[in-house]
């Protein structure tokens, strides 16, 4: 069942509605691929930054940083009591 194509009379104005619908589905294509392509790398980029710079574990290692000066300081307090009482 073939088609006749000389028998068929398409409008040009339909072929041109056609062929510019079909481009335009074509370049909504390509820019949204290539636009969560590049989404994809930020994440990406933005979760190993993140890791890098967890704020829960930079709020740990502040608290244990802050223990420690604290024992320190202490330490430094009983050192410096014991040297003035002589």
């Amino acid at each position: 069942m073939a088609i006749d194509l000389e028998k068929l009379n398409v409008p040009l104005k339909t072929v041109v509605m056609v062929v510019i619908y079909i481009s335009s589905l074509v370049g909504i294509y390509y820019t949204m691929k290539f636009k969560v392509d590049d989404n994809q790398a930020k994440v990406i980029e933005l979760e190993n930054k993140l890791s890098k710079y967890n704020p829960e574990v930079m709020d740990y290692r502040l608290n244990e940083l802050t223990k420690e000066v604290s024992k320190l300081n202490e330490k430094a307090d009983k050192i410096y009591d014991i040297i003035t009482a002589k």
